[in-house]
């Protein structure tokens, strides 16, 4: 397989061993975030060194914004829910003894914050002491608040229920399809629920009519989802390319191709990054390369970094596109200015 040269971008990157595998990354304003499976988070803003905070007793296994601007909330393996804010304190919010923290989600909409154990999913809503527990019939595989803050989808074995809520508590709508379903998503308008599952496929609904939804063809699991540009698209990883599927129009995907961009030679992508306001995507590949993309028809692929041998395990961007945080499976975190990028 041809690899990646490095580019000249490279020369101005940020680069640091941290020995710890990344398991996230996100923007918070200007600040990007990275979480890694020895605990900590490390905080990248322009002009000031990099932060270090210790929030976990082990691996963290997942991150988001806060809803409250200038924090984030982590879960970890140590059965903890975090928030830590960008001066770096943090303080533990909730804790459930031998049941990992596998998945956060929090809303600024709404104020409302959530996180899975086990079989269960938690909320706090704002001015609301005590939590909201949704119990579902397997171990949660994945969960997401819609754009509102006032739904949350759970994915688990056999499907994915939607827990919408009312004056009298929360409806559940369930969603069935047999199988593993490992993560979800809203579309932005709230329309449409997508899972992906153990097999190499994304289901999906519209929840309007419930009509359903079936993205096949993919060569390996998905495990990367990201809205991304104004139509959305929906950007995926699983194959030797971005997969991206339009959300436009009442039917979104249904009976319409993906359209495919950043050509990985040969390598499966593992990665894709974005904002919601540029019709671009960013994709991570098992080799370490990453590609920019135009989603926009005839739109060139431009490398951002070249193959390292280590796979892109996590990425994101800066709201503005100036700043992207690259980690891998090993710990290596690349920090890029991409205001000095061309064409970016």
């Amino acid at each position: 397989m041809a690899r990646f040269e490095q580019t000249p971008l490279e020369a101005q990157a940020h680069l640091l061993d941290t020995g710890a595998p990344v398991t996230a990354v996100l923007a918070e304003a200007d600040v990007l975030v990275s979480a890694h499976g020895d605990g900590t988070l490390r905080m990248f803003e322009p002009g000031k060194p990099d932060r270090v905070i210790q929030a976990h007793r082990g691996a963290v296994l997942a991150l988001c914004a806060d809803r409250d601007a200038g924090a984030v909330l982590s879960g970890g393996d140590d059965g903890r829910m975090v928030r830590t804010t960008l001066e770096g304190h943090s303080d533990c919010l909730a804790s459930f003894g031998r049941h990992w923290v596998e998945h956060v989600a929090a809303s600024r909409a709404s104020g409302w914050r959530a996180c899975s154990a086990g079989r269960a999913v938690h909320i706090w809503r704002q001015g609301v002491r005590h939590a909201d527990v949704l119990e579902h019939p397997s171990t949660v595989g994945g969960m997401a608040l819609d754009a509102r803050g006032r739904r949350v989808a759970v994915a688990h074995y056999g499907g994915v229920t939607v827990h919408e809520r009312g004056k009298r508590g929360y409806r559940p709508i369930k969603l069935a399809f047999s199988g593993s379903h490992l993560g979800v998503t809203f579309s932005p308008d709230g329309r449409f629920v997508i899972s992906s599952m153990q097999e190499n496929m994304l289901r999906g609904w519209r929840l309007g009519d419930r009509a359903d939804l079936r993205m096949a063809g993919y060569p390996t699991k998905v495990h990367g989802l990201r809205w991304v540009g104004t139509l959305p698209w929906l950007a995926t990883t699983g194959a030797g390319f971005a997969v991206c599927w339009p959300f436009d129009g009442r039917d979104g995907p249904m009976d319409r191709p993906p359209r495919t961009v950043a050509e990985g030679r040969g390598q499966i992508a593992t990665c894709v990054a974005g904002v919601s306001g540029a019709d671009i995507v960013f994709t991570g590949f098992e080799d370490g390369a990453v590609l920019f993309a135009e989603l926009s028809a005839g739109g060139e692929d431009r490398v951002v970094r070249g193959s390292t041998g280590v796979a892109v395990s996590a990425m994101g961007v800066t709201p503005d596109l100036r700043w992207l945080l690259i980690g891998d499976e090993a710990g290596l975190l690349c920090h890029l200015p991409l205001r000095a990028a061309q064409g970016i």
